[in-house]
């Protein structure tokens, strides 16, 4: 196990099934009868806390895709979640979100070098040098549990526009588990 962590492979974590993943949910909501939004927003969030697979979450809009990585912050012994968000609109509604649920949290820029529960970063800065290297001291020091690439079918043309995409993949790479997320839209004829 010790060569395993030095080689930067995440230090075995406390699994978590679904009965008491609701309970921290209806507790970080303060809902006592907040159900499950989708039987695949329950699946996506058990399979996150079993500290094994990558996973891509797509649900409906409305569909609860946040939920699994906002509050896999808030879990016991949770370490740092990096998320990466494709567009300032959303990344400002995530902002309000986790101010409102009192989740600690940060965006990260050239200068920083704290740790928060949440770490937000753009496209254009998972790029950077500078963030890869943080996201490595994080796994160096075993903190970095998932990197989370929010709304990940936005992140190509985002990265066409905005930053040199060859290197997007780079901080997803870092870690286990990681969680991609995105909307599917579902039309009625």
């Amino acid at each position: 196990m010790t060569k395993r962590i030095a080689k930067g492979v995440s230090k075995p974590r406390k699994p978590w099934s679904s009965g008491p993943l609701l309970q921290e949910m209806r507790r970080l909501y303060q809902d006592p009868d907040m159900q499950w939004e989708s039987k695949e927003q329950e699946q996506a969030l058990v399979t996150m806390m079993m500290w094994q697979e990558q996973i891509t979450a797509i649900l409906r809009t409305g569909g609860g895709k946040t939920v699994p990585f906002m509050l896999s912050c808030t879990l016991s012994e949770a370490g740092v979640t990096s998320l990466v968000v494709p567009l300032v609109v959303l990344r400002g509604d995530l902002f309000r979100r986790v101010r409102e649920l009192r989740i600690s949290h940060l965006e990260w820029t050239p200068e920083e070098w704290r740790d928060a529960s949440l770490v937000f970063v753009s496209v254009e800065a998972a790029s950077e040098p500078r963030v890869q290297e943080y996201a490595r001291r994080l796994v160096d020091d075993q903190r970095l549990d998932r990197v989370v690439v929010d709304e990940c079918h936005l992140t190509i043309p985002a990265a066409d526009d905005r930053a040199d995409r060859s290197r997007l993949p780079d901080l997803p790479q870092l870690c286990r588990p990681k969680l991609r997320s995105g909307t599917i839209s579902t039309t009625r004829r």
